[in-house]
């Protein structure tokens, strides 16, 4: 069954269908059903987003596809996209920037695609050459606050196969470091990312 999810900081917000049964994993959890208005959804959103919330918040909805929509427009959305590069001994290319461990990746430009998208901004934030693109892996969103906008921000993100080679991080991005390193190093620690990028390497 779909499930939206979007990243607040930490707290993952999830749009489901009304007919949604949970694990026993997700115990812990704040759940809403859907009434069909505008205010419900903004409200859930200022409260999600202020620090009251520490548990996973699901939307139930007759119509969840109405409910996205309706979400989703409450935000300025800027697409991206990012690549989980592996080397030919399995581990992967991640970059550490303002104090986290990331994977390479970055807004679309206007009249870009996706792929191409991906493939760039992988090449510009770690400085390797030799990319091969695989397989779309998923999207994953988060929400971010400028002065001006409350962000939305889909990240798509490729597969991609490169041979190990030296690397060279797009400082004027904040990139202080790229590192070959295997993915359980980052998965073991998981205060030292970010819940979207530890989505991607679930994928593994």
């Amino acid at each position: 069954m779909y499930v939206y999810k979007v990243f607040f900081n930490r707290i993952p917000l999830s749009i489901v269908d009304s007919e949604f049964a949970f694990t026993q994993s997700e115990v812990k959890r704040l759940v809403f059903e859907w009434d069909n208005s505008a205010d419900q959804i903004k409200t859930i959103i200022e409260d999600i987003a202020s620090p009251r919330i520490k548990v996973p918040v699901f939307l139930k909805a007759q119509s969840s596809s109405k409910a996205i929509e309706l979400f989703e427009s409450q935000f300025k959305i800027i697409e991206a996209a990012g690549g989980l590069v592996h080397d030919e001994s399995g581990r992967i290319l991640f970059i550490h920037r303002r104090g986290y461990w990331d994977l390479p990746k970055g807004k679309i430009d206007q009249g870009e695609n996706e792929k191409d998208a991906a493939i760039r901004e992988v090449i510009e934030e770690t400085g390797i050459k030799k990319v091969k693109l695989g397989e779309k892996l998923l999207t994953t969103r988060h929400v971010y606050r400028t002065k001006k906008h409350l962000i939305l921000k889909p990240s798509h993100w490729y597969r991609m196969n490169a041979p190990w080679q030296k690397t060279a991080p797009q400082i004027e991005e904040d990139i202080l470091k790229c590192e070959w390193l295997r993915a359980k190093t980052i998965l073991t620690q998981p205060d030292e990312t970010f819940p979207n990028i530890l989505e991607v390497l679930n994928q593994l």
